[in-house]
Formats: C-alpha cells, structure tokens, sequence
C-alpha cells in the first residue's frame, strides 16, 4: 500500500530477531525512498515542508508545541509540589500547543 511503512512485528507478526528487523528496516527505508522519487516534485526546503504538513496535518504539534505543554505540566507539577502534572485531554494537549 503506499504511503503505510512498517518494521518489525507490527509487518510480520511476533517472529524473527534483532537481524530480522534490521532487513525489514532496510526494506522500509527501500520503499520509502522509491515513493519519495515516484512523486510529481518532493518538497524542497523547510518552508515548502512545513506548508505540505500544515495542509495534510492542520492539528500538528511542533517543537514550539511541545516545549508549551511541557512549559504548563511543569508550572502544574510545581504548584503541587510535583515534576509535573500531565495534561490528559487531546483538546487541552492541541489547545496548549496551537498557543506555543
């Protein structure tokens, strides 16, 4: 199917060893690749990426994202004597990202 890439048990089911896995990576790695050269034009450059992203994944966590929800848990943790106290809820998650 392309554009699904999997490794490991999850493509083969729960046999093989760390050798077996290191083939089906290389494999993985393989198509990928092909895919990539199959398209009309791969994006170029940061900007054009990101662009790509933002249309096929509006609700995105970057690494600004990542550092803001981490920024909050943390100030959480610290209210409460804690290293943190993890937000649960996917809203409060992208909630918390869209404003990093």
């Amino acid at each position: 199917m392309p554009g699904v890439y999997a490794v490991g048990w999850i493509k083969r089911g729960p046999t093989g060893i760390l050798g077996t896995n290191k083939r089906d990576a290389e494999e993985t790695v393989r198509c990928v690749a092909e895919d990539l050269a199959a398209r009309p034009e791969p994006p170029k450059g940061r900007e054009q990426l990101d662009a790509l992203l933002a249309e096929r994944v509006p609700q995105l966590v970057t690494a600004a994202g990542w550092r803001a929800i981490d920024a909050v848990e943390r100030a959480a943790g610290a209210e409460q004597q804690r290293p943190r106290v993890k937000l649960a809820a996917r809203d409060d998650l992208l909630e918390t990202a869209a404003g990093g």
